[in-house]
């Protein structure tokens, strides 16, 4: 992986944090009832971390084994990790 797919990766994260943070501010209660049933350790940022490669990874490998564009795989990766991070966030900003 080169510095320019890490640089897609951190480019996708942001946006689609800011993406999910809006829709999170149009409609709390379904992210709300999503994070409580799902996670238990709010704003653990070291659990968010671990999840995060948990469910990124097997998406990344097989973006790798099929030859998927490197737009797509950090795509991917930055919806997994907005999702991710929303689960994970104490509270709205």
């Amino acid at each position: 992986m080169d510095i320019g797919n890490i640089v897609l990766i951190v480019i996708f994260m942001g946006l689609s944090d800011v993406i999910l943070s809006l829709l999170w501010k149009k409609s709390p209660d379904l992210f709300d009832s999503i994070r409580n049933k799902t996670v238990k350790w709010h704003g653990n940022f070291i659990v968010q971390i671990i999840v995060f490669l948990l469910l990124s990874t097997p998406f990344i490998s097989l973006g790798f084994y099929f030859n998927i564009g490197k737009v797509w795989l950090a795509a991917i990766s930055g919806l997994i990790y907005a999702i991710t991070s929303i689960v994970f966030r104490k509270e709205r900003n």
